[in-house]
């Protein structure tokens, strides 16, 4: 089944994929100052630790059939985003430079994880003629929050301490979780539905 795509399922798409690129824009950029500024991380392990977390979310990506097929599309990923918060926490609150960084890389995969879920339901949800305009919109909303809060996030950090935008984020996860539940739960359960009849 294809949804119409209405001006309302165009501005809840948007809507979702800006809080969730706003979120990462305050923090992902400088996870690497935060690692040398406030833990005093040496470069090396900063390197270390950043080609760590691709291929760590590389390897949880295998992960997300299984989560689809025990939680459905939208429960996994509200499932794996909400699991991603207390990480960002933990980073926000350090007790140690081993720690963060575990939490970091948890935080990578499990977030990570749920982007090529929520692309592949879209996309799925979405008429053939149209995917292509509504990849772009996707596109667009993530770098456009992205750029405006990356540049928050980098004047927060200066003027407060560097936990303030990772407390941020982890508001921003949590609303764009519940919203993206609100949303779309009811269009996969509309959609298994009249699988069943047809």
């Amino acid at each position: 089944m294809k949804i119409v795509w209405t001006s309302v399922l165009i501005k809840e798409v948007f809507c979702y994929n800006s809080l969730i690129g706003f979120g990462a824009g305050l923090v992902i950029p400088f996870f690497n100052v935060f690692l040398t500024q406030r833990l005093k991380a040496p470069t090396s392990i900063v390197g270390i630790v950043m080609s760590s977390s691709q291929i760590g979310m590389a390897l949880t990506g295998l992960l997300a059939p299984f989560l689809i097929a025990k939680l459905g599309k939208v429960n996994a990923v509200v499932v794996s985003q909400l699991a991603s918060i207390p990480f960002l926490l933990m980073i926000a609150l350090p007790q140690s430079l081993g720690i963060v960084i575990l939490s970091f890389l948890l935080r990578s995969a499990l977030m990570n994880m749920s982007s090529p879920i929520s692309s592949g339901f879209t996309m799925e949800i979405t008429p053939s003629e149209q995917r292509a305009t509504v990849s772009s919109l996707i596109g667009m909303a993530q770098n456009l929050s992205r750029a405006v809060s990356a540049a928050l996030g980098g004047w927060l950090m200066q003027v407060t301490n560097y936990s303030v935008p990772y407390f941020l984020t982890s508001v921003l996860y949590l609303l764009a979780s519940l919203y993206y539940w609100k949303v779309f739960n009811p269009r996969e359960k509309e959609i298994y539905r009249l699988k069943r009849i047809g």
